[in-house]
């Protein structure tokens, strides 16, 4: 009903009888949000981790909000307290690692990857991310490797064909490029990242009514 203070109101009074915490949490910070109210959402999860210092969703909720208002360090910053408590937590490498990436910070994307490994956390994103810190860095083999194993972990995981596909733009190998971002697409078929990658590569190709048609559905999206 787009009603939000009202949805806040009664998921705050829920807090303690709610069975997927980590949830409710993402739903008050959507209502904060919506709301227009990003600082009383960062004011109300630094309550909850002074009264439940030991929880693992109130700080990534915490770092979330950070995350939202693109205060990327500050983000990284709590999600690393979860690691704290909890070195297996897995949706904490994720999120330190992408940061560390977008502000190519590659090397200690790949310390903190290589971190959840020793730990035993191995998600086909988290190769993804090494494969793109590598492929930074100027790695591309072991780049490539990476993608590969996260494709094996799981077939239909987007950012890695995206990867190799990427890489492939800059060996200027069109053709292989190409056929990797188009099953990316076909995964993920409303980032436009890959659409518009899609399109230098068809352009390059000459293959110019497949770019129009692609442009089309970038426009539509």
């Amino acid at each position: 009903l787009r009603d939000f203070e009202n949805a806040l109101y009664y998921f705050k009074k829920g807090i303690k009888a709610a069975q997927d915490i980590a949830e409710h949490y993402s739903e008050i910070t959507n209502c904060y949000f919506f709301l227009g109210q990003s600082e009383d959402a960062i004011d109300f999860f630094k309550n909850e981790v002074d009264n439940n210092p030991h929880s693992k969703a109130a700080w990534m909720a915490l770092g979330n909000c950070y995350l939202r208002l693109h205060l990327l360090e500050k983000a990284a910053e709590q999600y690393e307290y979860v690691l704290a408590i909890d070195q297996h937590y897995a949706n904490a490498y994720v999120n330190i690692a992408t940061i560390y990436n977008e502000l190519d910070k590659y090397q200690d994307c790949i310390d903190i990857i290589e971190e959840a490994f020793r730990n035993k956390v191995k998600k086909p994103i988290l190769y993804c991310l090494y494969g793109e810190a590598f492929a930074k860095t100027g790695n591309k083999l072991d780049a490539i490797n990476n993608f590969k194993k996260a494709i094996e972990l799981d077939e239909n995981i987007a950012e890695a064909y995206a990867g190799l596909g990427f890489i492939f733009c800059e060996e200027d190998d069109h053709e292989s490029a190409v056929k990797f971002l188009e099953h990316a697409h076909r995964l993920a078929p409303y980032n436009t990242d890959y659409l518009f990658v899609m399109v230098e590569q068809y352009n390059k190709l000459e293959q110019f009514d497949t770019s129009l048609k692609y442009l089309k559905e970038i426009e539509e999206l």
